[in-house]
Order: C-alpha cells, then structure tokens, then sequence
C-alpha cells in the first residue's frame, strides 16, 4: 500500500515537472517569436522534456515530442510572414525521431532491469528457502553473507555472523585437512568435492555437516571469494549409529544363534551317545542274558527236566522285568512325560519322589502356581531345570537336603532351587567339567524362553538356583 502512495506521489511530480516544462517552452516560443522578433527559436530546451518523457514513460512520452514538434512549426506559421523554413519541419521530425529512439531504449533497459530482478528475486526466494546452509567469504576466510539456514545452524544473527571469520566456526582439528583441501582442490579447479567436517555453533556446542565449496573469480579470472553449500547431517549420523549399534546387535545374535546351534547339536551328539551306551549295556546284556537263558531252558526240556525249566524261566522274566524298567526310567530321563495330559506338578511330584525312593536324599517340594497358566514350552523347561539340578545335586553335591520351591510372582514364574551341599566356585563356571556343562545347559534353558538364570554358591555353602520365566507369550523351544 505504501508502495503504491509513493508511486503516486512520483507520477504526480513528473507530471509537474514535465508541465513546467512544456509552459517554459511555449513562453520560450512567444518570447523569441514575439519579443525579440528575431524569427527563430532556441529548440536546444525542447530537448530536455523530450527526453525526460521518454524516459518516464516511454513511447506514451512521445506525445510531448508531437506536441513540441507542432508547437515549433504553427508558431512558425503564425508568427513569421514568409513561408515555414524547411529547418523547423527537420528539427520537428527531430523531435519525434529523438524521442521514439530514446522510448524504444527506455523500454528494453525496463525489461532488461525486470527480468534482473526477477531472476534477483528467484535467486534470493531459492538463497533464503534452503534448507541447505549458503555462505559466502573473501579469499582471507572473513564471512561476507551467509542465508537463514546456515545461521539457524550456527545460532548467529547475520550482524553477529559477519564480525566473525570461517576459522572462528571451525574446531582446531578440521584447519590443516580444510588448508590441503583448499590449495589442492578448490585452487586447482575451481571446487571442492563434498568432505566432512564440524562447525562450533554460538553456544559452544559442535554438530557435523557436509560441505562443498566454489571459487568466485573477477572477470580477469583473479579468485576474490568462495561460496559454500552446508549441510547439517548431525540426524543422519545418529541413524547412522544406530544402524551401526543394530548391526553389532545383530552379529552378536549370528554369533549366540551359531554358539546356540553348536550346544544343542553337542547335546543332541551327547544324548546320542548315552542312549548307544544304554542300549549296548541294558539291551545287549539283557539280549546275551535271554539267549543264555533259551538255550538252558531248551537243553532242560530236551532232558524232560521240567522244573528246572520253570525255574529259569522265572528268573529270564525277572531280569526282563529289571531291564524294562531301566529303559523306562531311560526314557523318562531323555524325554520328560507329556507335560499336557499329566501335568507339571504332578510330573515334578513323582520325578522327585522316585528320586528319594533310591536315594539318601530328602526333597521338600513345594507349588504354588496355576498350571493351566503354564505354556506347555515353558513347563518343559521347568521341569528339565528342576531335573539337570537334582542330577548335579546326585553327581556333585553329596547333599543331604534339598529345596524346590516353585510359585507365581505376576505374570512370571519363579523357581528356587537349594540344596546343603558341598557347593562350588562360581567364577569357574566356564570349565568344562560336566557340572559346570549342567549349568550352562540350564541358563541357556532359561534364556531360550526369554527367562533369568542365576546361581549363587561357595565351597562348603550349598547352592542356591533362581530361574525367573515369563508365562505370557508362546515361545519356541527345541526339545
């Protein structure tokens, strides 16, 4: 709105002006017409109006030429006797002729000056909306300008920015690569390729960027500045962590998932070998001992010695029986029963209480859960816990007294396990020895549901086992 009371204002003045002229130049006409009589007038003075109008406005100016131009010949006319000089028509063409070159250059230094600041305005609108920081400066490195990102960037007003020098916004660690990438780079070909570096903000505080810099050269191609784009990439290298902190994340995982893999084929290797021990021991023995057997009782009948017959007969079906229930207890022990139709703790009750039928051991066990709420994966590695500790506690321990404790706490359950035993060093548990290859077993049982293991015991002390598993979600266990 000012804008256009000014331009007001300014048409009203030329206006003025330019009547003061024309009045001057009629009164110059009648004055050397009339006054003087010497029959000529001095047209130098038409000169400025003409100009001044085709310059204002253009070839709208050119009617004060037209004007001009016939005041000088009817002034001619009326005011000479004798017949119009041929110089008046030719200073009258003059006139027009001046003023329509002067509009016609008017009007393309007007378009020439428009589309300037068009392009001005499109280049300055594109300066100030980056997002990407622009700076300029003098060969010395004294900032000169620099757009609104760039001094978001930096915490600065343009005022502020300008008292300072490019080497005042670098830390002292970036000075010598930057001075190697200026001489060898931006010197010798006139740009930098884009490099790292850091800026130090107002506060104090650092952030890293990408930048890339051009030389501004005079027209005798002298360097008198360089511009600078920048570009904040302190978000992309915190991506650029986490990406790294998830790759890490994710070999360690490769790294327990192979380790994971080795153990449970090492176990399974492990199982193997028992079972083949078992069923040479139990099988092959029970197999030797009944073909011995058959052979007695065939050589008994064939001498009609019936009783005798009988007699072993009774004992091959004893030994069968004893060697049955080994197989059984065998199975039992590499495979839990079906946890789903007998349920958790009556499967632990009868475990235990087989085990302190054949051994100087007493157990006290007790359960407070709600076995429905148990996840059938879950319960199995439960009761293979309670089943690896009670075998250590056997193998290891020479405990008297033994605790199984097995209880809801919220949404997880908890297992205590303790025993009066000869306990152990807990910072050895990496050995290989086959109580310290229990324990791992147990804690990666733990862990494979996404549980807490942990183990508390000294020589002399017993031992104390803390197993904490969720019961909310379904997980997959091998077993």
């Amino acid at each position: 709105m000012m804008g256009m009371k000014f331009e007001g204002r300014e048409e009203k003045h030329r206006i003025t002006v330019m009547a003061i002229f024309l009045a001057g130049a009629c009164f110059l006409t009648y004055y050397c017409y009339v006054v003087l009589g010497t029959g000529r007038v001095f047209t130098h003075f038409f000169y400025i109006p003409i100009i001044l109008a085709s310059l204002w406005w253009k070839r709208k100016g050119l009617g004060v030429a037209v004007f001009l131009a016939a005041l000088l010949i009817f002034s001619s006319i009326f005011f000479r006797a004798e017949v119009v000089a041929a110089n008046d028509y030719l200073r009258a063409i003059m006139f027009i002729v001046i003023a329509f070159v002067v509009a016609t250059l008017s009007e393309q230094i007007a378009k020439a000056e428009e589309s300037l600041r068009e392009s001005e305005e499109k280049y300055r609108n594109l300066y100030e909306s980056s997002k990407d920081g622009i700076a300029f400066s003098d060969m010395q490195g004294n900032l000169l300008d620099a757009n609104q990102a760039f001094l978001d960037m930096l915490g600065y007003t343009i005022e502020e920015y300008k008292k300072l020098t490019y080497q005042q916004l670098t830390p002292k660690k970036w000075h010598k690569m930057e001075a190697d990438i200026l001489k060898n780079h931006t010197m010798a070909r006139g740009y930098s390729d884009e490099y790292k570096k850091e800026y130090i903000k107002k506060d104090g505080t650092v952030f890293p960027a990408t930048i890339r810099i051009w030389l501004i050269k005079d027209k005798q191609g002298k360097p008198i500045g360089m511009w600078a784009i920048i570009r904040d990439i302190a978000e992309r290298k915190q991506v650029e962590e986490k990406i790294k902190q998830y790759q890490q994340i994710l070999e360690v995982s490769e790294r327990a998932s192979w380790h994971f893999s080795h153990r449970i084929l090492s176990i399974r290797e492990e199982e193997k070998k028992i079972l083949s021990t078992i069923l040479h021991d139990e099988v092959g023995t029970l197999a030797v001992a009944l073909s011995s057997s058959l052979n007695a009782i065939e050589e008994e009948i064939k001498d009609n010695n019936l009783k005798a017959a009988l007699r072993t007969i009774v004992k091959s079906k004893t030994v069968l029986r004893k060697a049955i229930q080994r197989l059984k207890k065998t199975a039992a022990d590499l495979r839990p029963p079906d946890l789903d139709i007998v349920g958790l703790p009556v499967a632990l009750r009868e475990y235990l209480s087989n085990v302190t039928k054949q051994l100087d051991l007493k157990i006290n066990f007790s359960m407070e859960i709600d076995e429905k709420k148990v996840p059938n994966n879950v319960a199995i590695v439960l009761y293979r816990i309670v089943q690896e500790a009670l075998n250590n506690v056997v193998k290891h321990a020479n405990a008297r007294n033994m605790k199984v404790r097995l209880y809801s706490l919220g949404n997880k359950i908890e297992l205590i396990i303790r025993d009066d035993g000869k306990g152990f060093d807990t910072g050895i548990i990496s050995g290989g020895t086959t109580i310290h290859m229990g324990i791992r077993g147990m804690r990666e049982m733990a862990e494979s549901v996404d549980g807490r293991f942990h183990i508390k015991s000294a020589p002399g002390k017993g031992t104390d086992i803390h197993v904490t598993l969720p019961v909310i979600e379904e997980h997959k266990l091998w077993v």
